[in-house]
């Protein structure tokens, strides 16, 4: 299984100082460019002896998809790479905060009218994602990442977008890729297609969660 050592440095570029979540198929570490000197995130599919290649696809197809999004509430996609195992990695504009999820398990259910302009502007992300062709399967708490700005504001990120469905502009004819897998999705938050078939699922499951 592949794992980053700190002071590893990634694509001759990156160097890798800590590791800031890790999930059963993937971990994110944080990373400091060498020659420019700002801070990123690196997102690495954790690689078994004989990894599925469904997976490092689906993997490559959501970087190549989130990296033409745009958008304030977007976490930027910058640049994508391979470890020297075969792991693939993304790399992601480095965000200062902490997630809703967490969020609310430090300190409980937000003020309405809060709570209001978090869900609008992840709605502003998904929106554009949305006219891009790409579907957000696993939106949840833990997705929607409460960044701090260098002006001490706070704005929604939405993290883990998935691969753009089929048929989309961004990667046509892709049947194959046209969602997340429902393993990595969050029951609580699933709408009931999700449970039956990760295939031809539409806005709707966005929405639903």
């Amino acid at each position: 299984m592949t794992r980053l050592a700190r002071g590893e440095v990634i694509s001759g570029k990156y160097r890798i100082e800590r590791t800031l979540s890790e999930g059963s198929a993937t971990s994110v570490f944080q990373a400091r460019h060498v020659d420019l000197g700002h801070h990123v995130a690196i997102k690495l599919l954790r690689a078994e002896p004989a990894p599925p290649s469904a997976a490092a696809d689906r993997f490559r197809g959501a970087a190549r998809a989130s990296s033409r999004l745009q958008g304030a509430h977007v976490c930027r996609v910058l640049d994508v790479g391979t470890h020297l195992d075969g792991a693939p990695l993304v790399v992601m504009e480095y965000l200062e905060g902490l997630h809703l999820g967490r969020e609310l398990e430090l300190h409980g259910p937000m003020a309405v009218a809060v709570a209001v302009r978090c869900v609008l502007e992840a709605c502003d992300a998904v929106g554009a994602a949305h006219a891009c062709g790409i579907i957000h399967t696993d939106l949840k708490p833990s997705n929607l990442f409460w960044a701090t700005q260098p002006d001490g504001s706070r704005q929604i990120k939405v993290i883990g977008f998935g691969v753009p469905k089929a048929g989309s502009a961004l990667d046509p004819g892709s049947a194959a890729l046209s969602a997340t897998s429902s393993a990595v999705s969050s029951p609580a938050y699933m709408a009931p297609e999700q449970l039956d078939a990760t295939q031809g699922v539409d806005e709707r499951t966005a929405v639903w969660a």
